[in-house]
């Protein structure tokens, strides 16, 4: 029963967040905090989101089938990111070119989303049971795999909708994804037998009932098949998605990659602790989040860098004094704090926790920094910081994970959070002189 009231819970919420997300950006002449105030409205529900899904997950499957499951979905996700490519979102571009019919691009991208399903799908498949058969649970990750080919056919019907003007559409296909997960999650979660293989079985059954939902909005919009496909537009859809795929993947594995080195050195277990003692974290991270869209988008628009600087350690400084009220609660009763919502079997993760809300609000300066430098045309640095950041979270996490396990992989991110954060830094204080410069129009993903 409490795994469906937290699944109705959820649906509520996620509703809620698709209703508020194009009010969740705040305009440029909004002043600092009234955008921050403005931007969180519309965060309120995708907090709750991601919290009752955590909270769900933690309590059904349990510190080890939540490890196993948490890296089974990160390499399900980063499978679908990495054969996606960024090709259905380039779609919205070029329906908004206009340079061929629509018809045409909607079945081009459609038969991307095909082929490169089916190859992602071979690959979750074949690939995890040949590089590393002990590291994932091999039923999970072979239905999982199941899953890729219809996720990656609704993203690119999804990204259509949108190409359309149909904003309905794409919110209703994007309610039609969580609702189906939640629905099959509830029901599996009522049999009283969730665990691994049936929670991927269920995202497996989400990812159809899904399809079988875009494809009908699609009918109803009245997209038959009648295009055909062309090659320059495939063309044009992977280069396009090169450019748009590239950070976010370079971010995914920057923040995951520990994972992978603390279940190496100490088991699933201490793995789905990780994961749990990440999600309160997760939730402080928007602070730094709706602030660093706020200096973005007055960054791009200002033509003084002294305004810009002066914009930019008033966001740092106002964020890192709401971080840190924010984060009282768990400075001062962790373990109290975890078990209230995770249960008792997470209790030893309230170090962990402690140790990664320290690296949260290091790595939102750093956030809020690189929105600064994008806006001034300075995008490129994110690149460097997530090298720089990689490799000290790898060599830290190698040296400290065999002996501390979860807190050791803690203060790698701490470690790799202010590598990366002196970095744009050091970045920042050379690029935004006093002198003004002309404003820059550049467009970042500031998720």
């Amino acid at each position: 029963m409490r795994v469906f009231v937290l699944s109705i819970f959820n649906v509520v919420t996620q509703t809620l967040r698709l209703i508020a997300w194009d009010r969740s950006i705040p305009s440029a002449g909004a002043s600092l905090l009234g955008g921050f105030l403005q931007g969180a409205t519309g965060r309120i529900a995708v907090i709750a989101s991601g919290a009752a899904t955590n909270v769900l997950l933690a309590r059904a499957l349990g510190p080890m089938d939540r490890g196993d499951f948490a890296l089974a979905l990160f390499v399900f996700a980063l499978t679908t990111a990495m054969v996606s490519f960024g090709a259905a979102e380039a779609s919205v571009r070029l329906l908004g070119l206009r340079q061929w019919a629509s018809q045409d691009v909607f079945v081009t991208s459609i038969w991307l989303g095909v082929v490169s399903g089916f190859v992602g799908a071979v690959g979750l498949a074949v690939i995890p049971a040949l590089v590393a058969p002990d590291s994932f649970p091999s039923y999970a990750t072979l239905l999982l795999a199941a899953g890729v080919l219809p996720t990656v056919i609704n993203l690119h019907l999804r990204h259509q909708f949108l190409g359309w003007g149909r904003v309905g559409l794409f919110t209703l296909g994007a309610v039609a994804d969580a609702v189906s997960l939640l629905v099959c999650l509830a029901v599996v979660g009522l049999t009283g037998n969730m665990n691994t293989t049936t929670a991927a079985l269920a995202v497996v059954c989400a990812s159809l009932l899904s399809l079988l939902t875009h494809g009908w909005l699609a009918y109803g919009a009245g997209q038959a098949l009648r295009g055909v496909w062309q090659a320059a537009i495939a063309r044009k859809s992977v280069g396009i998605g090169a450019a748009l795929v590239t950070a976010s993947l370079a971010g995914l594995l920057t923040q995951r990659i520990v994972l992978f080195v603390l279940h190496a050195e100490r088991g699933s277990a201490e793995v789905g602790e990780f994961v749990v003692a990440q999600a309160i974290p997760a939730l402080l991270a928007s602070i730094a989040t709706l602030y660093a869209v706020v200096v973005y988008s007055r960054a791009s628009a200002s033509a003084d860098n002294l305004e810009v600087r002066e914009l930019t350690y008033s966001a740092l400084r106002q964020s890192m004094l709401i971080g840190f009220i924010a984060s009282l609660p768990v400075a001062l009763a962790p373990r109290l704090l975890i078990v209230a919502i995770f249960g008792e079997p997470y209790a030893q993760a309230a170090m962990t926790l402690v140790v990664l809300t320290f690296a949260t609000l290091i790595s939102g300066a750093g956030n809020i920094l690189f929105n600064a430098l994008a806006g001034r045309g300075h995008e490129k640095v994110a690149y460097g910081s997530a090298l720089l950041s990689t490799g000290v979270i790898v060599a830290t996490a190698t040296l400290l994970t065999p002996a501390t396990g979860g807190v050791g992989a803690a203060f790698a991110n701490v470690a790799g959070a202010s590598a990366g954060t002196v970095y744009a830094y050091l970045r920042f204080r050379d690029a935004l002189r006093d002198s003004p410069n002309e404003p820059v129009a550049v467009h970042i993903n500031s998720n």
